[in-house]
């Protein structure tokens, strides 16, 4: 073996403290590697619809009317229509009930009132029902007042109720109702949330 002396002085030490450090350092990044991806969503947002179709009517807002004729004392009848949200949003829905027009119509001699504006709308008895619900029920003009019913009637996406009418004129109507004609309206809105 050789005699060498080596000498080591403290610069020299850290110089090759640094080196190694170095060396250790640039192999650990290379270990040190992760993987990565990247993917890009696509986001497409669609609104939901409400849409009611009240009978043949299909406009988001309905009117159902219910025509008789010929009705006498005793007389008795119902109308329906069927309510649809045909949309994917549920729903609730609203009823507005027309003031009653009366009408004198057709005056036989035997009508002994035939100064006023019509007497039927005082005595025909009215019942509007959704599905088992009664909305309203008396005569047709305590029933068709002029106001909205705030009901809130839940309707569900896809599903349908009946709205009913029933109606009966009292067996001890006298003659002043003869001939008289009277008209009201109901017109039907869903909306999204309640009393909107």
């Amino acid at each position: 073996m050789s005699d060498k002396n080596v000498k080591l002085s403290r610069r020299r030490v850290l110089g090759g403290l640094v080196t190694l450090g170095g060396a250790a350092a640039a192999a650990g990044a290379g270990t040190f590697a992760l993987f990565s991806d990247t993917e890009e969503a696509d986001t497409t947002i669609n609104s939901g619809t409400l849409n009611l179709q009240a009978g043949s009517e299909d406009n988001g807002e309905a009117t159902a009317t219910v025509d008789v004729s010929d009705a006498f004392p005793g007389d008795s009848g119902a109308g329906s229509t069927t309510l649809t949200n045909d949309g994917n949003i549920d729903g609730y829905l609203d009823f507005t009930f027309s003031s009653a027009v009366n009408a004198e119509g057709d005056d036989p001699e035997s009508e002994p009132d035939t100064n006023t504006n019509g007497d039927l709308g005082s005595v025909l008895q009215v019942t509007v029902e959704i599905d088992d619900t009664t909305l309203r029920t008396g005569t047709f003009n305590e029933v068709f007042d002029g106001t909205e019913s705030d009901d809130n009637i839940a309707l569900n996406a896809t599903t349908s109720k009946t709205l009913n009418v029933d109606w009966s004129i009292p067996s001890d109507a006298g003659n002043e109702i003869q001939g008289d004609l009277v008209n009201g309206d109901i017109t039907i809105e869903l909306g999204q949330q309640m009393s909107q």
